[in-house]
């Protein structure tokens, strides 16, 4: 019964417990595999957010820097119809550059310098050590490189600057003067509060190089791992390592470029024909901060739920296994009792009742397997069959219950007498069938006359004196039960008919 209750309990575990585990992983992975899908999609979303941004940025700053470009341009026309070593000419230009800066908010200073260096015009109130190499850079650029418009890039008071130059021709196209126009770079950034982004940590204008020109909101991203751009400039396509800022030497392809880095996003957009670039650097973590909190929550309802309905299945599925326990333990103890009952009605369905012995279908039964079991391994077999002499007068003289008594107890004497020798059963009547297994004819006369002894010498009563008649069948090679039997009953009334209280070999 423990065997089969183990194996109750091994199904139970797997219908209430592995089934259910087995379901709830699976769903696990599933809702993980979707939301982790999902989450690639916010990163896809995120980069379009911020490719979208940077390009709306970039075309603000690129077109700042074409109206000031315009008024380089314009200024170098009103130059080719003046004669800067005229005294008027000169007041002229000057006064049409101071128109400029005033109508430019973007602008530091402006200055007007002659080929030699020698400065024409200039609004900058202080002069610093990098102004003053700038501009010697800029005249540099314009007389002995021959180019005719540049822009420089440098860093004064923890500020960076643009200085966008022009040459100015006369109308020979002789070189006279070098206007230059000084910008100061963070006010570029002024207009990103419209393009502003979660996760936004900072933009950058850098060259060709990666060489950082003016970075916006660097505050913020103090602690950070920031991009190096001169480190990863090779990440980003359509970039070279030259440091020329110069429009007829470099050009940078157009087209919006993002990068992912490990924990970030670098989304590149060229101004423009500047020989400058336009970044947007996002911390991912940041931008996802608010889907990741949420991806946090869902996971964790998930798994909650999960062992929820873990903990009930596995309650409900304790109860069900105890109760099926109950139910197959008051199973088997019927079960049992129902085999004892049988047992008990087969046992009653072989005795006799009066004696105690084996019945005649039980006795049959017994010889027939005797007999079969010979031809396997051949040995002798006897019977015999016994009968009361003069029975019928002690239960006429002395009553049937006097009558059974006295056949108990001659039974009583013979199973004494026989023990193991053989097996005693109650034929019918007053009739006794003796089965004896591995005995030879002369062996059963031996015991039959025994039984004869035993039986006179044991009297029931002083008043009732019993002798038993008895006749032996040796069983032959191939007769029949029946015919063994029928035998030893001849046999039988052949002793009966000689006067009883003998035993004849049938």
């Amino acid at each position: 019964m423990n065997k089969y209750l183990m194996t109750i309990k091994n199904k139970q575990y797997i219908r209430f417990f592995l089934i259910p585990t087995i379901l709830c992983l699976i769903l696990a992975i599933s809702v993980v595999f979707v939301l982790l899908n999902q989450r690639k999609g916010e990163l896809v979303d995120l980069e379009n957010r911020s490719q979208l941004q940077t390009s709306l940025l970039s075309e603000k700053i690129a077109g700042k820097l074409n109206s000031l470009e315009l008024v380089l341009s314009m200024i170098n026309q009103s130059a080719r119809s003046m004669d800067l070593d005229n005294e008027t000419d000169r007041e002229r230009l000057i006064s049409l550059v101071k128109s400029q800066l005033y109508l430019q908010d973007d602008l530091e200073g402006l200055c007007i310098l002659s080929p030699d260096g020698s400065k024409i015009y200039s609004s900058f109130h202080i002069i610093t050590e990098n102004l003053l190499e700038n501009q010697q850079r800029m005249i540099t650029t314009h007389t002995r490189q021959d180019i005719s418009f540049s822009l420089f890039s440098f860093i004064d008071n923890k500020a960076w600057h643009l200085v966008l130059s022009r040459s100015l021709f006369d109308q020979s196209g002789d070189l006279v003067a070098i206007v230059g126009l000084l910008i100061e770079t963070h006010s570029f950034f002024d207009l990103l509060s419209v393009t502003e982004i979660p996760g936004l940590e900072r933009a950058i204008l850098f060259d060709t190089a990666g060489k950082t020109i003016a970075t916006w909101n660097q505050k913020d991203a103090l602690g950070k791992e920031t991009i190096h751009l001169e480190e990863n400039i090779h990440l980003i396509p359509s970039f070279s390592d030259s440091n020329i800022l110069n429009t007829q030497d470099q050009t940078i392809n157009a087209g919006i470029k993002t990068v992912r880095f490990e924990n970030s996003l670098l989304t590149t957009v060229k101004l423009g024909n500047f020989p400058l670039s336009l970044g947007m650097e996002t911390f991912i973590d940041k931008a996802m901060a608010s889907y990741d909190n949420a991806l946090v929550i869902s996971m964790s309802v998930l798994f909650l739920f999960i062992i929820i309905s873990l903990t009930v299945i596995t309650l409900l599925g304790k109860q069900v296994i105890e109760q099926e326990q109950v139910q197959q333990v008051m199973m088997d103890e019927l079960s049992e009792k129902v085999k004892s009952r049988t047992a008990e009605l087969e046992k009653l369905s072989t005795l006799d009742s009066l004696t105690g012995l084996i019945n005649r279908r039980k006795i049959n039964s017994l010889l027939a397997e005797q007999i079969d079991n010979r031809s396997k391994e051949p040995t002798f077999c006897c019977i015999m069959i016994i009968d009361i002499d003069h029975f019928k007068l002690v239960n006429d003289n002395f009553g049937h219950q006097t009558g059974d008594e006295v056949l108990i107890h001659i039974v009583r004497v013979l199973q004494q007498s026989l023990g193991p020798l053989g097996t005693l059963s109650r034929w019918g009547g007053d009739e006794l069938l003796v089965l004896l297994p591995s005995h030879s004819a002369q062996q059963a006369l031996d015991i039959a006359k025994d039984l004869l002894v035993h039986i006179r010498d044991n009297p029931f009563s002083p008043d009732i004196m019993s002798t038993i008649s008895i006749g032996i069948a040796q069983y032959r090679e191939g007769e029949l039960s029946s015919d063994l039997i029928s035998r030893a009953d001849t046999a039988l009334y052949e002793a009966k008919g000689s006067g009883r209280n003998r035993v004849i070999l049938g």
